[in-house]
Protein backbone atom coordinates (compact mmCIF):
# COMPACT_ATOMS: atom_id res chain seq x y z
CA UNK A 1 0.00 0.00 0.00
CA UNK A 2 1.43 3.39 -1.01
CA UNK A 3 0.86 6.36 1.29
CA UNK A 4 2.89 9.18 -0.26
CA UNK A 5 4.26 10.09 -3.64
CA UNK A 6 8.02 10.24 -4.01
CA UNK A 7 9.37 13.77 -4.46
CA UNK A 8 10.97 12.83 -7.79
CA UNK A 9 7.61 11.63 -9.08
CA UNK A 10 6.04 14.95 -8.10
CA UNK A 11 8.73 16.83 -9.99
CA UNK A 12 8.11 14.66 -13.04
CA UNK A 13 4.42 15.35 -12.61
CA UNK A 14 4.74 19.11 -12.69
CA UNK A 15 7.07 19.01 -15.69
CA UNK A 16 4.72 16.69 -17.54
CA UNK A 17 2.08 19.39 -17.30
CA UNK A 18 4.52 21.86 -18.86
CA UNK A 19 3.94 20.42 -22.32
CA UNK A 20 5.52 17.04 -22.89
CA UNK A 21 8.16 17.39 -20.16
CA UNK A 22 9.43 20.54 -21.85
CA UNK A 23 10.94 18.65 -24.77
CA UNK A 24 12.49 20.86 -27.43
CA UNK A 25 9.85 19.99 -30.01
CA UNK A 26 7.13 21.29 -27.71
CA UNK A 27 8.78 24.20 -25.89
CA UNK A 28 11.00 25.65 -28.66
CA UNK A 29 8.56 27.62 -30.80
CA UNK A 30 10.41 29.81 -33.33
CA UNK A 31 14.01 28.63 -33.73
CA UNK A 32 15.26 32.23 -33.25
CA UNK A 33 16.59 32.74 -36.76
CA UNK A 34 18.86 35.72 -37.46
CA UNK A 35 18.39 35.62 -41.25
CA UNK A 36 16.23 38.77 -41.44
CA UNK A 37 19.09 40.84 -40.02
CA UNK A 38 21.43 39.58 -42.75
CA UNK A 39 19.27 40.77 -45.67
CA UNK A 40 20.77 43.40 -47.98
CA UNK A 41 19.81 47.05 -47.46
CA UNK A 42 16.77 48.04 -45.44
CA UNK A 43 14.39 45.18 -44.71
CA UNK A 44 11.17 44.39 -42.84
CA UNK A 45 9.17 41.21 -42.38
CA UNK A 46 6.34 39.93 -40.17
CA UNK A 47 4.69 36.54 -39.89
CA UNK A 48 2.17 34.58 -37.85
CA UNK A 49 2.54 30.83 -37.34
CA UNK A 50 -0.40 28.79 -36.07
CA UNK A 51 -0.19 25.21 -34.79
CA UNK A 52 -3.22 23.14 -33.85
CA UNK A 53 -1.63 19.93 -32.58
CA UNK A 54 -3.49 16.90 -31.23
CA UNK A 55 -1.84 15.40 -28.15
CA UNK A 56 -3.96 12.59 -26.79
CA UNK A 57 -3.60 9.06 -25.43
CA UNK A 58 -4.36 6.92 -22.38
CA UNK A 59 -3.16 6.79 -18.80
CA UNK A 60 -0.14 4.58 -18.22
CA UNK A 61 2.62 3.93 -15.72
CA UNK A 62 1.53 3.31 -12.12
CA UNK A 63 -2.03 4.57 -12.60
CA UNK A 64 -4.57 1.98 -11.46
CA UNK A 65 -6.92 3.09 -14.24
CA UNK A 66 -6.26 3.50 -17.95
CA UNK A 67 -8.67 6.25 -18.90
CA UNK A 68 -8.48 7.97 -22.28
CA UNK A 69 -6.91 11.44 -22.36
CA UNK A 70 -8.34 13.75 -25.00
CA UNK A 71 -6.38 16.46 -26.82
CA UNK A 72 -4.44 18.52 -24.24
CA UNK A 73 -2.78 21.01 -26.63
CA UNK A 74 -4.42 24.40 -27.11
CA UNK A 75 -3.99 26.21 -30.43
CA UNK A 76 -0.57 27.87 -30.55
CA UNK A 77 0.05 31.29 -32.15
CA UNK A 78 3.59 32.44 -32.94
CA UNK A 79 3.93 36.05 -34.20
CA UNK A 80 7.35 37.28 -35.32
CA UNK A 81 8.61 40.55 -36.75
CA UNK A 82 11.97 41.88 -37.91
CA UNK A 83 13.27 45.31 -38.92
CA UNK A 84 16.77 45.83 -40.37
CA UNK A 85 18.22 49.26 -41.22
CA UNK A 86 21.46 49.79 -43.13
CA UNK A 87 22.62 52.92 -41.30
CA UNK A 88 25.86 53.25 -43.30
CA UNK A 89 27.89 51.02 -45.63
CA UNK A 90 29.63 49.44 -42.63
CA UNK A 91 26.96 49.69 -39.93
CA UNK A 92 23.51 48.15 -39.57
CA UNK A 93 20.83 47.96 -36.89
CA UNK A 94 18.22 45.28 -36.31
CA UNK A 95 15.18 44.82 -34.15
CA UNK A 96 13.78 41.26 -33.88
CA UNK A 97 10.63 40.19 -32.01
CA UNK A 98 9.57 36.60 -31.36
CA UNK A 99 8.14 34.25 -28.75
CA UNK A 100 10.97 31.68 -28.58
CA UNK A 101 9.62 29.37 -25.88
CA UNK A 102 6.17 28.60 -24.60
CA UNK A 103 3.49 26.07 -23.71
CA UNK A 104 -0.29 26.02 -23.43
CA UNK A 105 -1.90 22.75 -22.34
CA UNK A 106 -5.02 21.62 -20.48
CA UNK A 107 -6.41 18.21 -19.55
CA UNK A 108 -10.14 17.49 -19.57
CA UNK A 109 -12.58 14.59 -19.25
CA UNK A 110 -12.28 11.70 -16.81
CA UNK A 111 -8.65 10.83 -16.05
CA UNK A 112 -5.96 11.20 -13.40
CA UNK A 113 -5.26 14.83 -14.41
CA UNK A 114 -8.77 16.09 -13.60
CA UNK A 115 -9.83 16.60 -9.97
CA UNK A 116 -12.83 14.65 -8.62
CA UNK A 117 -14.45 14.49 -5.15
CA UNK A 118 -13.20 10.88 -4.79
CA UNK A 119 -9.48 11.71 -5.21
CA UNK A 120 -7.41 10.44 -2.29
CA UNK A 121 -5.32 12.55 0.08
CA UNK A 122 -2.38 11.08 2.02
CA UNK A 123 -4.08 7.71 2.55
CA UNK A 124 -6.16 5.70 0.06
CA UNK A 125 -9.18 5.73 2.40
CA UNK A 126 -9.18 9.51 2.94
CA UNK A 127 -10.66 11.45 0.03
CA UNK A 128 -10.15 15.14 -0.68
CA UNK A 129 -13.83 15.66 0.12
CA UNK A 130 -13.48 13.96 3.52
CA UNK A 131 -10.41 16.06 4.33
CA UNK A 132 -12.13 19.27 3.23
CA UNK A 133 -15.22 18.53 5.35
CA UNK A 134 -13.08 17.79 8.41
CA UNK A 135 -11.05 20.99 8.10
CA UNK A 136 -13.63 23.41 6.65
CA UNK A 137 -11.47 23.57 3.54
CA UNK A 138 -12.27 23.24 -0.14
CA UNK A 139 -11.57 20.10 -2.16
CA UNK A 140 -9.68 20.64 -5.46
CA UNK A 141 -11.76 20.95 -8.61
CA UNK A 142 -11.04 21.53 -12.29
CA UNK A 143 -8.46 20.50 -14.89
CA UNK A 144 -4.68 20.31 -14.80
CA UNK A 145 -3.24 23.00 -17.09
CA UNK A 146 -0.14 25.03 -17.76
CA UNK A 147 0.74 28.18 -19.66
CA UNK A 148 4.22 29.59 -20.23
CA UNK A 149 4.51 32.88 -22.13
CA UNK A 150 8.03 34.04 -23.06
CA UNK A 151 8.66 36.95 -25.44
CA UNK A 152 11.94 38.30 -26.83
CA UNK A 153 12.98 41.68 -28.24
CA UNK A 154 16.52 41.60 -29.69
CA UNK A 155 18.46 44.79 -30.44
CA UNK A 156 21.35 44.11 -32.83
CA UNK A 157 24.19 46.35 -34.02
CA UNK A 158 26.21 45.00 -36.93
CA UNK A 159 29.63 45.96 -38.28
CA UNK A 160 30.64 44.99 -41.82
CA UNK A 161 34.39 45.54 -42.29
CA UNK A 162 34.11 44.11 -45.82
CA UNK A 163 31.23 43.08 -48.06
CA UNK A 164 31.81 39.45 -47.01
CA UNK A 165 31.92 39.70 -43.22
CA UNK A 166 29.35 40.84 -40.68
CA UNK A 167 30.03 40.99 -36.93
CA UNK A 168 27.01 41.64 -34.72
CA UNK A 169 25.95 41.74 -31.07
CA UNK A 170 23.39 43.34 -28.82
CA UNK A 171 21.12 43.10 -25.78
CA UNK A 172 18.00 40.92 -25.59
CA UNK A 173 15.02 41.92 -23.49
CA UNK A 174 12.90 38.92 -22.46
CA UNK A 175 9.59 38.77 -20.58
CA UNK A 176 8.29 35.75 -18.67
CA UNK A 177 4.83 34.85 -17.35
CA UNK A 178 3.49 31.50 -16.19
CA UNK A 179 0.42 29.79 -14.76
CA UNK A 180 0.47 26.15 -13.67
CA UNK A 181 -2.47 24.38 -12.04
CA UNK A 182 -2.08 20.73 -10.98
CA UNK A 183 -5.28 18.74 -10.64
CA UNK A 184 -6.14 15.08 -10.31
CA UNK A 185 -5.24 12.04 -8.26
CA UNK A 186 -1.92 11.58 -10.10
CA UNK A 187 -0.46 14.57 -8.22
CA UNK A 188 -1.20 13.15 -4.76
CA UNK A 189 -0.77 15.86 -2.10
CA UNK A 190 -0.18 18.47 -4.80
CA UNK A 191 -3.66 17.95 -6.25
CA UNK A 192 -5.08 21.49 -6.30
CA UNK A 193 -1.64 23.13 -6.44
CA UNK A 194 -1.51 26.53 -8.20
CA UNK A 195 1.53 28.48 -9.39
CA UNK A 196 0.85 31.95 -10.83
CA UNK A 197 3.29 34.73 -11.73
CA UNK A 198 2.98 38.22 -13.12
CA UNK A 199 4.96 39.34 -16.18
CA UNK A 200 8.60 40.22 -15.48
CA UNK A 201 11.37 41.33 -17.86
CA UNK A 202 15.12 40.73 -17.75
CA UNK A 203 18.12 41.20 -20.01
CA UNK A 204 20.40 38.81 -21.89
CA UNK A 205 22.58 39.20 -24.96
CA UNK A 206 23.48 37.73 -28.32
CA UNK A 207 26.60 37.81 -30.50
CA UNK A 208 27.60 36.28 -33.78
CA UNK A 209 29.34 36.54 -37.12
CA UNK A 210 28.32 35.89 -40.69
CA UNK A 211 30.14 35.31 -43.97
CA UNK A 212 28.49 35.96 -47.32
CA UNK A 213 29.21 36.05 -51.04
CA UNK A 214 26.36 38.21 -52.39
CA UNK A 215 26.90 37.38 -56.08
CA UNK A 216 26.49 33.66 -55.32
CA UNK A 217 23.74 34.09 -52.69
CA UNK A 218 25.98 32.35 -50.14
CA UNK A 219 25.41 33.13 -46.45
CA UNK A 220 26.69 31.36 -43.35
CA UNK A 221 26.03 32.69 -39.84
CA UNK A 222 26.79 31.53 -36.31
CA UNK A 223 24.83 33.13 -33.45
CA UNK A 224 25.03 32.62 -29.70
CA UNK A 225 22.21 33.68 -27.35
CA UNK A 226 22.83 33.81 -23.60
CA UNK A 227 20.69 32.23 -20.91
CA UNK A 228 18.36 34.64 -19.12
CA UNK A 229 17.38 34.28 -15.46
CA UNK A 230 14.09 35.71 -14.20
CA UNK A 231 13.29 36.36 -10.55
CA UNK A 232 9.55 36.54 -10.12
CA UNK A 233 7.15 37.00 -7.24
CA UNK A 234 4.95 33.92 -7.56
CA UNK A 235 1.72 33.00 -5.83
CA UNK A 236 1.50 29.35 -4.83
CA UNK A 237 -1.42 27.44 -3.33
CA UNK A 238 -1.36 23.84 -2.03
CA UNK A 239 -4.75 23.24 -0.39
CA UNK A 240 -4.34 19.56 0.56
CA UNK A 241 -1.03 20.23 2.30
CA UNK A 242 -2.53 23.21 4.10
CA UNK A 243 -5.53 21.16 5.29
CA UNK A 244 -3.33 18.28 6.46
CA UNK A 245 -1.18 20.76 8.40
CA UNK A 246 -4.15 21.86 10.53
CA UNK A 247 -4.99 20.21 13.84
CA UNK A 248 -8.23 18.88 12.35
CA UNK A 249 -6.33 17.35 9.43
CA UNK A 250 -3.78 15.68 11.70
CA UNK A 251 -6.57 14.35 13.93
CA UNK A 252 -8.35 12.86 10.91
CA UNK A 253 -5.20 11.05 9.78
CA UNK A 254 -4.41 9.82 13.30
CA UNK A 255 -7.91 8.44 13.77
CA UNK A 256 -7.68 6.56 10.50
CA UNK A 257 -4.18 5.25 11.29
CA UNK A 258 -5.36 4.02 14.69
CA UNK A 259 -8.21 2.18 12.98
CA UNK A 260 -5.80 0.57 10.51
CA UNK A 261 -3.56 -0.52 13.41
CA UNK A 262 -6.58 -2.08 15.12
CA UNK A 263 -7.36 -4.24 12.08
CA UNK A 264 -3.72 -5.19 11.49
CA UNK A 265 -3.11 -3.12 8.33
CA UNK A 266 -0.75 -0.62 9.97
CA UNK A 267 2.09 -0.66 12.49
CA UNK A 268 2.98 1.95 15.09
CA UNK A 269 6.30 2.49 13.32
CA UNK A 270 4.56 3.33 10.04
CA UNK A 271 2.17 5.64 11.86
CA UNK A 272 5.08 7.53 13.40
CA UNK A 273 6.72 7.77 9.98
CA UNK A 274 3.58 9.21 8.36
CA UNK A 275 3.09 11.68 11.20
CA UNK A 276 6.67 12.83 10.69
CA UNK A 277 5.92 13.44 7.01
CA UNK A 278 2.90 15.57 7.92
CA UNK A 279 4.98 17.52 10.45
CA UNK A 280 7.53 18.34 7.73
CA UNK A 281 5.08 19.46 5.05
CA UNK A 282 5.98 22.89 3.57
CA UNK A 283 4.49 25.76 5.54
CA UNK A 284 1.68 27.81 4.12
CA UNK A 285 2.96 30.89 2.28
CA UNK A 286 1.00 32.89 -0.26
CA UNK A 287 3.85 34.52 -2.16
CA UNK A 288 7.60 34.13 -2.55
CA UNK A 289 10.49 34.55 -4.99
CA UNK A 290 10.87 31.98 -7.75
CA UNK A 291 13.57 31.70 -10.40
CA UNK A 292 13.07 30.71 -14.03
CA UNK A 293 16.05 30.29 -16.35
CA UNK A 294 15.58 30.18 -20.11
CA UNK A 295 18.40 28.28 -21.86
CA UNK A 296 21.29 29.59 -23.94
CA UNK A 297 21.52 28.47 -27.57
CA UNK A 298 23.66 28.42 -30.70
CA UNK A 299 22.28 28.72 -34.24
CA UNK A 300 24.19 27.80 -37.41
CA UNK A 301 22.34 29.00 -40.52
CA UNK A 302 23.39 28.70 -44.15
CA UNK A 303 22.15 29.23 -47.68
CA UNK A 304 23.58 28.95 -51.17
CA UNK A 305 22.31 29.57 -54.67
CA UNK A 306 21.84 26.49 -56.84
CA UNK A 307 20.76 28.33 -59.98
CA UNK A 308 19.03 31.58 -60.75
CA UNK A 309 15.89 31.85 -58.64
CA UNK A 310 16.68 28.71 -56.58
CA UNK A 311 18.16 28.65 -53.07
CA UNK A 312 19.25 25.82 -50.82
CA UNK A 313 19.10 26.74 -47.15
CA UNK A 314 19.01 25.16 -43.73
CA UNK A 315 19.98 25.52 -40.09
CA UNK A 316 21.31 23.59 -37.10
CA UNK A 317 20.25 24.66 -33.61
CA UNK A 318 21.66 23.65 -30.22
CA UNK A 319 19.76 24.53 -27.04
CA UNK A 320 21.13 23.87 -23.58
CA UNK A 321 17.97 22.20 -22.26
CA UNK A 322 19.77 21.13 -19.08
CA UNK A 323 19.82 24.85 -18.21
CA UNK A 324 16.05 25.16 -18.43
CA UNK A 325 14.93 25.42 -14.81
CA UNK A 326 11.81 26.44 -12.91
CA UNK A 327 12.01 26.06 -9.14
CA UNK A 328 8.90 27.23 -7.26
CA UNK A 329 9.83 28.34 -3.75
CA UNK A 330 7.27 26.08 -2.07
CA UNK A 331 6.88 23.10 -4.42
Amino acid sequence: MSFVVNKKILILGITSICTSTLHAAAFDKTGQSISAFLQLGNYFEASLGITDADLSGVESGTNSSHHSISDIANTDYRPTAALKLQLAPQYSFGLLYDQPFGADTEYSGLNGFVATPKDTAMLPSITTTTLANATSGQAPTGNAKSEFDIQNLSFILGYQPTKNWNLYAGPVYQTFKSQVELRGNVFSLYNGYDFHTKTVGDLGWLAGLAYQIPEKAVKISLTYRSAITHKVNATENAPLIDMLSTQQGRDLVNQHLDYMISIGQMTSQKKAYLNQIIANLPEQEDTGTTKFKSPDSVNLEFQTGLRQGTLLFGSVRWVNWSDLALQPYRF
